[in-house]
C-alpha cells in the first residue's frame, strides 16, 4: 500500500513525550485512541464516503488500515511500529477531512452563486418585458431571445438538481449576459427613437421621467438581490435617495414651465443610477 504523508495540526502530531524519537506509553495510547475515534466517527465517515471525492475516500480507507496495523503492532509489543502507523493514520484522516471540508465550502459557494444568478436573470427578464409593454411597435422584443434564455435556465436548473453547480453557473451566466445585453440594447434603441421623434419639451420630459423610473426599478432589484457588500449597498441607497430628491425638484421646475431645466435634472439623476448599475457589473 502506498502511503502519502501530509502535514497536520501540531495538536495531533506534536512532539513525543519521553525518550528522544519515541512516544511514552501514555502518549502512544492517547494517539492510538484518537486515531480509532476518528476512523470510526460516524459523521466523519459518512461525510467522506458520501463526498464523491475519491482521494478523500482513499485516504480514509488508508487511515483505517493504518489503525488496524497499529493495533496489531501494539499487541505484539512493537511500539515503534505502532507509533509510526498511528502517525501515518492521523495524517491520512486529517488530510481526508480537509479535502472534504474544502469541497463542501466550494459547493456551498457555488450553490449561493447559482441562486444569485438565477434571480438576476428572472428579475432583469421581467424588467425587459416591462420595456416591451411600455414601448409597443418599436421591435424591442426582438432584442431578447427569450426562448434561448428559458432553455439555458432549464439546463441550469437540471444541473443544479444533480448537484453540478459549476455547470449550472456556466449556463446561468450565459443567460444573464444575454438578458443584460438585451436591456442595454433596448435602452439605446429606445433613446434613439425618442430623440428622433420628440415634438415638444413636455413629451421629452415625460420620456425622461419614464426612463428615470426604469433605472430606479433596476437599482431596486439590485438592492433586493443582497449580493453587494455593505459599502456598495450604502452607495446604492444614497443614489436612490438623491434621485428621489432630483425627481421632486424636476417636477417643481416642470410645474413652473421650465422644461429645459426639468429635463436636465432628470438626466442627471438617471446618469447617477446608471453609474450604480455599472458598478454592479451590468452592461449599462
Amino acid at each position: 500500500m502506498t502511503v502519502q504523508w501530509f502535514p497536520v495540526e501540531a495538536e495531533v502530531l506534536g512532539p513525543a513525550v519521553g525518550r528522544p524519537g519515541e512516544l511514552s506509553d501514555a502518549a502512544l495510547s492517547h494517539r492510538m485512541g484518537l486515531l480509532e475515534r476518528l476512523v470510526h466517527e460516524e459523521r466523519l465517515v459518512k461525510r467522506i464516503a458520501g463526498s464523491d471525492d475519491n482521494e478523500a475516500i482513499r485516504m480514509l480507507a488508508e487511515a483505517q488500515d493504518m489503525w488496524e496495523q497499529a493495533e496489531v503492532k501494539y499487541e505484539i509489543g512493537n511500539y515503534s511500529a505502532a507509533a509510526e502507523f498511528t502517525r501515518q493514520g492521523l495524517a491520512a484522516v486529517s488530510a481526508a477531512s480537509r479535502l472534504v471540508g474544502d469541497a463542501a465550502r466550494k459547493t456551498e459557494y457555488d450553490r449561493a452563486h447559482y441562486e444569485t444568478l438565477r434571480k438576476r436573470v428572472l428579475s432583469f427578464s421581467e424588467a425587459f418585458q416591462r420595456v416591451v409593454v411600455e414601448k409597443p411597435g418599436q421591435e424591442i422584443a426582438a432584442l431578447l431571445d427569450q426562448e434561448k434564455v428559458s432553455g439555458l435556465l432549464r439546463e441550469a436548473e437540471g444541473l443544479a438538481v444533480q448537484g453540478d453547480y459549476e455547470g449550472a453557473n456556466r449556463q446561468a451566466s450565459v443567460a444573464a449576459s444575454i438578458v443584460e445585453q438585451a436591456l442595454a440594447s433596448a435602452r439605446d434603441r429606445d433613446t434613439l427613437l425618442h430623440e428622433l421623434s420628440f415634438s415638444t419639451q413636455e413629451e421629452e420630459y415625460e420620456y425622461e421621467k419614464q426612463r428615470n423610473m426604469s433605472y430606479r426599478l433596476l437599482v431596486n432589484m439590485l438592492e433586493r438581490e443582497e449580493t453587494v457588500n455593505s459599502t456598495a449597498l450604502a452607495q446604492v441607497r444614497a443614489a436612490v435617495e438623491e434621485n428621489d430628491g432630483i425627481r421632486k425638484a424636476a417636477e417643481q421646475m416642470a410645474q413652473k414651465g421650465d422644461m429645459t431645466a426639468a429635463i436636465r435634472q432628470l438626466e442627471q439623476g438617471t446618469e447617477r443610477l446608471a453609474r450604480i448599475l455599472r458598478m454592479s457589473g451590468l452592461a449599462f
